[in-house]
């Protein structure tokens, strides 16, 4: 029969790796890459290397033949041999099981059923070896057991059930217990945590689940215990622990705890006596002894248990009776004897340990007494007075005999550090783990004396893992030193420390930062908006639970005024008294107004969206929130106004757009962020009707990255036949995959496009081409690819088939934006490129066609085969017929496509091109041509732009400053000022750059009140170009204070927001365009200046704007929201660590230059690439500076996230923006008043309530104002300890509190803390002197020297005197004399007898 494997990760492919007869695998483990094997042909077992995984390599199918010799290589092939071979003959095994060796090595066993042993062979991996150590006989069955030994963790033993039906407990072949079990048990099986059952015969039919408990529990024992087997052998530990169990299960002798009392006993017989130790508490420090275990033991139990009622109870019970005999004892007495000064050593240092644990103060009481006892058999005076100095009235006084051995003391060790004494002994200390907390704290003392010692005492800390929680178990005076580093280093520590060691030092902001350069938990919403709000709400609670947002704008109401501006469902309040006044139909005037009101409404959305911009987070349960767009307005007195859209003609046509756009803001509405998106929750949000809303929708998808449609639906969406449909989601699907060259993005754009199909006849709307040509060139952006350049290009002068030739403009235009975006600053390159197509002379060709009358464009067009330009080359495409082709339609696309392509590049040849002529026509100049021509002239000379007024009229062409009085020139002139104060605003845009403010605003101002124009034929031309002008200037303001909010450029912008009969439909989208991109999301989001930006900034906010709703003549609409891929989250928000939430804290940013900015985060940063270092710049937040490096990992798409720690007493900036709120006056004298000082608290309730405690007592609250101002709240406990000490002296001390007092007063005498009066340092060193020199304390250290007892006129004398003689770390009496006339210094790390003292001890 096959053995089952423990843990084996090969049980499945157990048989077919071994299918030959003579080999048998019958146990691998998991835990080790070893297995035990069996060779039949020589009746052997096998020991073997194992791979965790089969080789995928090998066939399972087809059987292995192998050899002994080479069986490793079933497995793996490097083990050319078994690890161990049986060296006899014996039968195969029935059971194979893992223990460990007393050193945790493993050990595998296997059990044979016809001789009936236990063999146990030891496995050495690293050395490659194996060997037999053991063989256990008459053993009927056995399982490993994992059990704690002791303090050294879990170790397998061995549970063997002998033929006699007893139970051994076994580590390696030492055996620890043996127990009794009932007559019918033949198995022993399924251990598991320690538990394990015992199987009866089959005639029984009996089970049993048993548990063993004979190990000890009580932590001081174990450690005894532990320190103990450091002293003696594998087998001699052994020896003791079985022989301790043994005991213990027998019954101890003595009150108190039975395992204490049980190690007491065991000690106490090495030293031939039976009284030393004694004491009623327990070993783990709670005293008693165990109810259940008095029960066990009793008479009764034995009676009761032999009941027949009590015979199937007694069948589950999981204890089993030991046998009662002596195995060996006399063994252990003899070993404890042999190594007795060796025990009491580690149980010295075991003391040693405890007594630097606050909450082991019972059990090192406990283990003084023993080691007291154990002393005083070996004559050991010293160690005797050493237990007595500690504990006085727990231990007898030694008798002051011939000099021995001296105890180690850590207390005078620590004292010796605290004071910068130089030594380079370290400590004693026992083996790990025990004594680990005396390593810990010598370790870290041992840095006190070198220069960096506070930055070397945190990172020893943080080595040897000493963290807050183990300062608080040490005495106080001990941690002081400790605490004082952490407060050292808190305000300045190094830059490359580790996440640990800031969390140590109470720098959780700098920890943050080391972890992963950001706040990891940010709560910015004061409670989860939902998206699933009533219609009327829909827009009117833009940002208002945003606590970024909030805190930006915290002083004015500003942000309230924007969301009225921009609100799109809320009716408009309307006073129609003035309308109706002078009307003969007061109704159809009333009417009219509200057609104007309401053309205003519709134009919102584009300005909404970017005010909304990654608002939200939704729930993939959460419908989208889409709100109306409310016509109807509501007069004074409460009445509605309702627009009668049915006599409005082309009414349905007209809301198409409009409601494009609101869905597009619907959409930018949703965070990038956002994970909840999938294409379900995008056909959820599908509505029924109005298609066009849900166009825009996945347009803002597309824009945000968010659009991820399978191919089925993809499809369904296109086959639908819906032309904004297919606009939204070509572009979104073009702007998410950007740059890519997506080739399935690609396939959608060519079924959409007939430029890609010229063998196809397709008939399609030109605005889905022009949508489809954008989106080729947004996939191909900065590519430069040869093929698509080459196309867009060719359509610059072209005109699909079936397309009417109004809507020329806007496919030439479409056009130019592709090649531009194809070429995107490449035009240095494109000689090498594109050097066949000449492309700068194509586009100057059409750039030039808008200077050329119709007259001199019809002569010099050329043949139907081609044109012939500069370069000798020819284009069949570029056709300059004028059926076909029209140099104005072309115009425009091709300033575009050459400024895009030669963006920042300061090339002056094609910066010439774009100039405009001297001899230009004034008839012929377009206000969108010049506007185009003079910004692309300027951003090509990138680096020429300058916010000046002289830059500004520096792009006045001469003659129209020559000839200001023609109205032509004005036209010229404003159209060129317009350009230049465009390229200002894409040069500046998101800077907030105060000279371009000034400047934009001061020419927003002069065109506003440019209203006296001539009346001429073409006044209405001039009017249309003074309002394009106004538009394009607010525009470029809203981009240079792109999230800024700025108060004077929204008070000039709202003037703008008035509904007036002469502002079209297109006015007040780009006004309320400037708005939304001064509060771009919420002031969260700006604005970028990479060339990417720049081209989509530029096709964003083009000159021309619709005049109608359904006016796509010059500019597809839809390209309106492509200001989206110029944005940037540079938005710096610090994040308290404590609360998670965002607040305000003063920065200061150093720019390159250098420039030193100084705002209030949370705040927009400068481009990431200007700054080089960001401080905090806050007195109540804990300072630190960090780098540009620092900031491009900490920034996420909602923000750069950085983590601030806010100082103890100091209220947040929101709360109080003047003062801290807790500061401290001096005081007289160290327990003065200290009236006056502000005691507020109130972001901290424990404060408050540990101020209220404290405010009783005057003195401690001077103390606890003075820890707090220091933020040092760790210090109080060891100040007010100090405070006490200074009216007790030694009456109410502790040894070891006094061996704390004078570490204290050392350590503050070489280095002073911050939080630490000196007063009160003075005031207890002369305290302790007038103690010192009183008659009381001259009697008790008189009384010391002779040897006598204390006096009985003082009370508690004892306890005095051992904290007078801690204080002053006098040796034992038998080195006292010998010191003291020779004025020689203690003993290493004690000080000089003071000069009273040598006096008073001259004994004669």
């Amino acid at each position: 029969m096959a053995v089952a494997c423990e843990g084996c990760s090969l049980a499945d492919c157990r048989k077919s790796y071994l299918m030959d007869n003579s080999l048998e695998l019958i146990w691998c483990c998991s835990e080790l890459p070893i297995a035990v094997v069996f060779d039949h042909a020589h009746a052997q077992h096998l020991i073997v290397h194992v791979l965790l995984q089969p080789p995928q390599s090998v066939d399972l199918a087809t059987p292995l033949v192998t050899d002994a010799d080479t069986i490793a290589e079933i497995f793996i092939g490097p083990v050319t041999a078994p690890l161990f071979r049986d060296s006899n003959r014996s039968p195969r095994a029935c059971r194979v099981l893992l223990a460990t060796t007393y050193d945790n090595s493993p050990l595998v066993c296997w059990l044979r059923d016809s001789p009936g042993d236990l063999v146990g062979v030891k496995v050495d991996l690293a050395g490659n070896i194996a060997q037999q150590v053991f063989t256990i006989a008459c053993c009927m069955s056995a399982v490993s057991l994992d059990m704690e030994l002791l303090n050294f963790g879990q170790r397998k033993f061995i549970l063997a059930l002998t033929n006699s039906r007893k139970m051994q407990l076994f580590l390696e072949n030492m055996p620890v217990s043996q127990y009794e079990t009932p007559k019918d048990v033949t198995e022993v099986r399924d251990p598991v945590a320690g538990q394990f059952s015992l199987y009866a015969s089959p005639s029984e039919h009996s089970l049993y689940r048993c548990t063993l408990r004979d190990m000890p529990q009580a932590s001081l024992v174990k450690q005894c215990l532990s320190a103990l087997a450091q002293c003696l052998t594998h087998n001699e530990s052994i020896t003791v622990l079985a022989a301790f169990c043994r005991t213990l299960r027998r019954g101890a002798t003595g009150a108190g705890d039975p395992e204490w009392s049980t190690l007491q006993s065991l000690l106490c017989s090495a030293c031939d006596s039976c009284g030393c130790g004694g004491g009623s508490e327990s070993a783990s420090g709670f005293g008693g002894s165990s109810a259940w275990e008095e029960l066990l033991n009793s008479d009764y139990h034995l009676h009761m248990r032999r009941a027949p009622e009590m015979a199937r109870l007694w069948q589950p019970s999981t204890r089993f009776a030991p046998l009662v005999s002596h195995w060996h004892e006399e063994e252990c007495t003899a070993i404890l004897k042999k190594h007795l000064p060796a025990i009491v050593e580690a149980l010295h240092l075991l003391l040693q340990d405890l007594q630097l644990n606050t909450l082991c103060a019972s059990s090192a009481l406990l283990l003084a007494r023993l080691l007291s006892c154990l002393a005083s058999h070996l004559k050991w005076d010293s160690y005797v007075d050493y237990c007595w100095r500690y504990f006085p009235d727990a231990c007898p006084r030694a008798a002051g005999g011939a000099g021995d051995r001296l105890p180690p003391d850590v207390f005078i060790w620590l004292r010796g550090r605290a004071s910068q004494q130089r030594c380079t002994a370290m400590f004693p200390s026992l083996l790990p783990p025990l004594c680990w907390l005396t390593r810990k704290v010598t370790a870290c003392y041992a840095q006190l004396s070198t220069p960096s010692w506070a930055e070397r005492v945190v990172t020893t800390m943080v080595r040897e893992g000493l963290g807050r929680a183990q300062l608080d178990e040490l005495p106080l005076g001990v941690a002081f030193p400790l605490r004082a580093a952490l407060l050292a280093c808190r305000g300045n520590p190094p830059s490359d420390w580790s996440s640990t060691a800031y969390t140590l030092i109470g720098r959780n902001d700098l920890a943050s930062l080391a972890q992963g350069g950001t706040a990891r938990r940010v709560t910015t919403t004061k409670r989860s908006p939902s998206m699933a709000v009533p219609a009327e709400e829909a827009d009117q609670a833009s940002y208002s639970n945003d606590l970024v947002t909030s805190l930006i704008f915290s002083r004015d109401l500003r942000l309230k005024e924007v969301r009225r501006l921009l609100q799109s469902s809320a009716r408009v309040v309307v006073d129609f008294s003035k309308v109706v006044a002078s009307a003969q139909d007061p109704h159809a005037a009333q009417q009219a107004h509200m057609v104007v009101l309401a053309q205003r409404t519709l134009s919102l959305s584009v300005g909404r969206g970017m005010f909304e911009l990654s608002e939200c987070r939704p729930l993939a349960t959460d419908p989208l929130r889409m709100p109306p767009l409310t016509l109807d307005c509501r007069t004074h007195d409460g009445h509605a106004a309702v627009l009668e859209t049915q006599t409005v003609p082309g009414w349905a046509v007209t809301m198409l757009w409009p409601n494009f756009h609101n869905g597009a803001a619907a959409g930018l509405r949703l965070a990038t962020s956002t994970s909840k998106i999938t294409s379900t929750w995008v056909s959820y949000n599908k509505p029924d009707q109005q298609a066009e809303t849900h166009a825009g929708f996945l347009l803002a998808l597309g824009l945000r990255g968010q659009l991820a449609l399978p191919l089925p639906k993809l499809h369904e969406y296109l086959n639908a036949g819906n032309e904004l449909i297919s606009i939204g989601l070509l572009l979104g699907m073009a702007a998410g995959k950007a740059g890519t060259m997506d080739n399935d993005t690609l396939k959608s754009i060519g079924i959409h496009l007939q430029a890609l199909r010229p063998s196809e006849q397709i008939e399609l709307p030109v605005n889905t081409q022009a949508a489809a040509l954008v989106g080729l060139g947004l996939l191909y952006r900065n590519t430069a690819h040869r093929r698509t350049a080459e196309i867009a290009l060719r359509q610059l002068g072209h005109l699909p088939t079936g397309c009417k030739p109004h809507d020329r403009e806007s496919y030439s235009l479409a056009a130019g934006i592709a090649f531009g975006h194809i070429m995107l600053g490449r035009g240095a390159d494109s000689a090498g490129l594109l050097a066949d197509l000449d492309a700068a002379s194509v586009l100057t060709a059409h750039l030039a066609g808008v200077w050329c009358s119709e007259e001199r464009m019809g002569q010099g067009a050329g043949a139907s085969t081609g044109t012939q330009l500069q370069g000798g080359n020819t284009f069949p495409y570029l056709v300059m017929d004028q059926d076909k082709c029209c140099g104005e339609s072309a115009a425009a696309g091709a300033a575009v496509a050459l400024c895009l392509t030669y963006l920042k590049t300061n090339n002056q040849v094609v910066a010439s091109r774009l100039q405009i002529p001297a001899n230009v026509t004034l008839g012929a100049s377009r206000p969108d041509v010049v506007i185009l021509r003079i910004c692309g002239r300027a951003l090509v000379l990138w680096d020429s732009i300058e916010a000046t007024v002289e830059w500004v009229q520096q792009q006045v062409p001469k003659w129209a400053e020559e000839q200001r009085q023609l109205q032509e020139a004005a036209r010229m002139r404003l159209c060129a000022i317009a350009g230049g104060c465009l390229a200002i605003g894409l040069k500046f845009a998101g800077s907030a750059c105060t000279c371009a403010k000034r400047l934009l605003l001061g020419q927003l101002d002069g065109l506003t009140r440019h209203n006296s124009l001539p009346k001429t034929p073409s006044g209405n031309v001039t009017k249309a170009a003074l309002h394009m002008c106004l538009n394009v200037v607010a525009l470029s303001l809203g981009m240079v204070m792109c999230g800024t909010g700025d108060v004077e450029a929204l008070a000039v912008l709202r003037r703008f927001h008035r509904a007036t009969p002469d502002a079209t439909y297109g006015d007040h989208m780009a006004r309320h365009m400037a708005v939304g991109f001064l509060f771009m999301g919420g002031g969260k989001i700006t604005l970028s200046t990479s060339n990417e930006a720049i081209a989509a900034l530029l096709c964003a906010c083009y000159p021309v704007f619709p005049k109608t709703t359904s006016d796509n003549f010059y500019h597809l609409q839809a390209f309106r929201h492509l200001y989206v891929l110029a944005t940037e989250c540079r938005c710096l928000c610090p994040v308290d660590v404590d609360t998670s939430l965002p607040c305000a804290v003063p920065v200061e940013l150093t720019l390159s230059g250098p420039v030193v900015l100084c705002l209030t985060a949370p705040c927009l940063l400068p481009e990431l690439r200007h700054i080089q270092t960001v401080k905090i710049a806050s007195a109540r937040h804990w300072r630190m500076s960090f780098g540009n490096d620092a900031l491009l990992s900490a920034q996420s798409p909602s923000g750069i996230f950085v983590p601030v720690q806010r100082k103890t007493g100091g209220l947040p900036y929101a709360e109080d923006s003047n003062v801290l709120s807790l500061q401290a006056v001096p005081s007289s004298d160290p327990g003065g008043d200290e009236d006056g000082a502000p005691l507020l608290f109130e972001t901290d309730p424990e404060a408050n309530a540990c101020f209220r405690h404290f405010a009783q007592s005057t003195p401690d609250r001077s103390l606890f104002i003075r820890c707090m101002t220091a933020d040092a709240p760790d210090m109080l406990p060891s100040c007010l300890w100090l405070r006490r000490c200074l009216g007790n002296a030694f009456d109410s001390l502790s040894p070891a509190e006094a061996h704390c007092l004078h570490l204290v007063l050392d350590f503050c005498a070489a280095r002073p803390v911050e939080c630490l009066d000196e007063r009160l340092l003075a005031a207890l060193e002369l305290r302790l002197g007038t103690v010192l020199r009183a008659e009381c304390t001259q009697r008790l250290v008189r009384d010391y020297a002779r040897g006598s007892g204390c006096g009985s006129d003082c009370a508690g004398g004892n306890g005095a005197l051992a904290a007078c003689v801690a204080f002053y770390g006098l040796p034992p009496l038998c080195e006292l004399r010998g010191l003291v006339t020779k004025g020689m210094t203690l003993r290493d790390g004690g000080t000089l007898l003071p000069s009273a003292l040598l006096q008073l001890l001259s004994i004669r």
